[in-house]
């Protein structure tokens, strides 16, 4: 079982790692906003935000045995996009994401978990080129 300590040594040692892995993304979605007063329907608001990230680029090798709870095969061509919850937006949560813009091109949310070791500490983001 792990210790505090394992926890906090882990996430001290995940922000090292993550330091030279970092790009550059835009992550676009829609956040309720408020309900209509008379309707009850949802108010949204659309975001962009530019933010660093670590971005996997899944390659063939990678991709044969990759699967996520939700049944989404990771295919070559996708990526895996690592965004950590204190970089993240205030509102913006796994489920308000809804693309990616990663080096010059467009990557629709195929699934998102919101994934940490004694809590979550970040957000894992699977995105399929949008054509």
């Amino acid at each position: 079982m792990l210790s505090k300590q394992d926890v906090d040594f882990i996430q001290t040692a995940r922000e090292e790692i993550r330091i030279n892995r970092m790009h550059l993304v835009d992550i676009h979605g829609e956040i309720v906003i408020e309900k209509h007063p008379v309707t009850g329907e949802e108010m949204v608001e659309e975001y962009s935000h530019e933010m660093d990230a670590v971005v996997t680029e899944v390659s063939v090798r990678t991709s044969v045995d990759r699967y996520r709870n939700d049944g989404i095969e990771i295919r070559t061509g996708d990526i895996i996009v690592d965004l950590s919850l204190i970089d993240v937006p205030e509102g913006v949560t796994s489920e308000t994401i809804l693309s990616v813009g990663y080096n010059g091109l467009n990557y629709t949310v195929v699934a998102s978990d919101n994934l940490g070791l004694g809590g979550y500490n970040r957000i894992e983001v699977i995105g399929r080129r949008t054509q």
